[in-house]
């Protein structure tokens, strides 16, 4: 930060702070400092070395990387196509890129879904609604939200085991 306050008009130290937060799990500021970082503007010609992917690609990069862990493939797409643009040949990028696509799309069923679901009232039919619906569905979190706080357990034999998990990439 303290180079963000001795030259604030360049990027580079933006950029680290995005990298850096990345790195601890707060994508939050990680979005809004790669964010900053983009709207700055490198000086290659007071530099000593410069490589104009710190300034397209690896930002873009790192930011699909951030939407990816904010599951916004929304907003990771984009970003993913960009660097294509930069690097047409590269196969993993162009698999990311389908994937990107499968999962935007998959979200947009999930949102239209999720809404549907908030409108029902009846808890019989809701219930119905949450157990016809395809497994990769049944996992998104927004679903997930409606039936923990729809369907509560009250009452126990005394032998139930619980198991917490978070969500994970796989």
């Amino acid at each position: 930060q303290i180079a963000i306050g001795l030259c604030p008009a360049l990027p580079e130290a933006y950029f680290q702070l995005s990298n850096l937060y990345f790195m601890i799990g707060d994508m939050e500021k990680a979005e809004i400092y790669c964010l900053t970082g983009l709207q700055r503007r490198p000086q290659p010609h007071k530099m000593i070395v410069y490589n104009p992917r710190d300034y397209d690609y690896n930002p873009m990069m790192l930011l699909a990387k951030i939407y990816y862990h904010k599951s916004r493939p929304d907003l990771m797409l984009p970003m993913l196509k960009g660097c294509l643009k930069i690097y047409p040949k590269d196969e993993a990028l162009k698999k990311m890129v389908r994937e990107g696509t499968h999962d935007k799309r998959m979200l947009g069923n999930a949102l239209k879904k999720i809404e549907v679901l908030r409108k029902i009232k009846s808890k019989k039919r809701l219930k119905e609604e949450l157990d016809a619906l395809p497994i990769n569905m049944r996992s998104h979190p927004a679903i997930c939200v409606i039936r923990n706080t729809k369907f509560i357990k009250e009452t126990s034999t005394g032998k139930d085991l619980v198991y917490y998990a978070g969500q994970t990439d796989q």
